[in-house]
């Protein structure tokens, strides 16, 4: 990013994309919002990728996976986490996991966004090599530590709010008064940090329409959330599936998605089962951990697979997919998939936020408010295919229609542009 008043000495747009994992494979749907938004960048100017990553890990296998087109930069180590920091480091070897959390716990939540000294060191020496016109980054809170909201020009895709996280999390039934309470100072505490940052960014982008009241005084668009494989489908649709399988497809090293298998097994399958006795329940993603797959592979008619190569063979074999989701934020881009090959879905309220205008309830989707309404959904489903089939295309269509590759950079491309206008006397 050039000095004020420095004249730029190129006509190209250059744009340096900041994410905090690698986005290939794209195997999540974190990782393939990150892969479409980079895709959407090229098409704005040339586009270099930093990867600062949130948490220790082995990265040698995925960087060979990198295609030199990202024209990654380098990946970086995140700092420590507190309870490996001043005094919690001697207390760590006595327990570390109970350490951390304790650490993590005490600091105060603006705290968490202040920047770190070593990742804003790299960031300024990478942009003082080259100079950039705009920088994107994915989510606030990784922006903020890495130093980028010091910076002019950028960009930060929202998706998740931190305070959303929590206050949903405060919502699920069963949780003691004690930690509903802790969740919600948490989520307020949250809230007024996020707030505080946002007026420092140059634009915004967000999942759901609601959401943009939350950026209101910021520059900010919406960029919904599409299936990756929008674009990559033929325009013939999966035929439907004749069997009596139901499926969940979502990353399963994500608490919010291990949470939602567990409120289906637990809660809605025993009286599916007892409907339909020959229902199969199916739980298709990646980051599958073994203690998962013992306690789901107990329950009578659920089959777990974990990872698979090809998607389209575990929609084709289904009749239709579960959505149970909880808590989190963003939206959920299984709906969507789901749809767009050929298979409606059955989801809570909570899941299907961000599509409520577009995606309505016994038309496309089943969007049901507690236990006894998702058996019942997925019981109507089961004993009548007729009408999964006419959903199922009813849904397609409207994601084919509504949520394009197409529509997606356009919105990217929109931002982008306001925001270089707004900033060119700093450029």
């Amino acid at each position: 990013m050039a000095e004020p008043g420095r004249k730029q000495e190129c006509s190209v747009t250059r744009i340096l994309f900041v994410d905090f994992d690698l986005f290939v494979p794209p195997v999540t749907g974190a990782r393939q919002r990150s892969a479409l938004l980079h895709e959407a960048l090229t098409c704005c100017g040339e586009v270099d990728t930093l990867v600062v990553f949130t948490q220790p890990r082995d990265i040698s296998g995925d960087l060979s996976r990198m295609p030199s087109s990202y024209r990654l930069l380098g990946a970086l180590e995140p700092p420590p986490p507190a309870g490996q920091t001043g005094l919690w480091r001697h207390l760590s070897p006595l327990n570390p996991p109970f350490i951390q959390k304790l650490a993590h716990s005490l600091r105060t939540r603006e705290s968490l966004f202040r920047a770190d000294g070593k990742l804003s060191a790299v960031l300024h020496s990478v942009t003082g090599k080259r100079r950039y016109d705009l920088i994107v980054a994915r989510y606030l809170r990784n922006a903020a530590v890495s130093g980028i909201l010091d910076f002019a020009s950028t960009i930060i895709d929202v998706d998740d709010f931190d305070s959303e996280l929590r206050e949903s999390k405060s919502m699920m039934s069963g949780i003691p008064s004690w930690k509903r309470a802790m969740l919600l100072h948490y989520a307020e505490a949250y809230k007024k940090v996020e707030t505080k940052l946002l007026v420092k960014c140059g634009g915004v982008f967000v999942t759901k329409e609601t959401d943009l009241e939350r950026v209101r005084g910021t520059r900010s668009a919406l960029l919904s959330n599409i299936p990756y494989a929008a674009d990559e489908y033929p325009d013939e649709p999966i035929p439907p599936a004749a069997g009596k399988t139901m499926v969940f497809v979502g990353g399963l090293r994500w608490t919010c998605n291990i949470e939602a298998v567990d409120f289906f097994i637990d809660k809605v399958w025993p009286e599916i089962r007892r409907e339909v006795p020959d229902a199969v329940f199916r739980i298709i993603g990646a980051g599958l951990r073994d203690i998962d797959r013992q306690r789901w592979s107990r329950s009578e008619g659920v089959d777990v697979r974990g990872e698979v190569e090809n998607i389209r063979d575990v929609y084709r074999d289904a009749a239709f997919s579960v959505a149970p989701i909880l808590s989190g934020g963003g939206t959920n881009i299984k709906i969507l998939e789901s749809l767009l090959y050929n298979r409606t879905c059955v989801g809570t309220a909570f899941g299907m936020r961000g599509f409520e205008n577009t995606l309505k309830n016994g038309i496309s989707v089943s969007m049901v408010r507690n236990e006894r309404e998702m058996a019942e959904a997925c019981c109507r489903l089961l004993k009548n295919p007729t009408l999964a089939a006419w959903m199922a295309q009813n849904g397609r269509d409207i994601v084919r229609a509504r949520f394009s590759r197409e529509a997606f950079r356009s919105a990217v491309k929109k931002l982008v542009g306001e925001v270089l206008e707004e900033t060119a006397p700093f450029r």
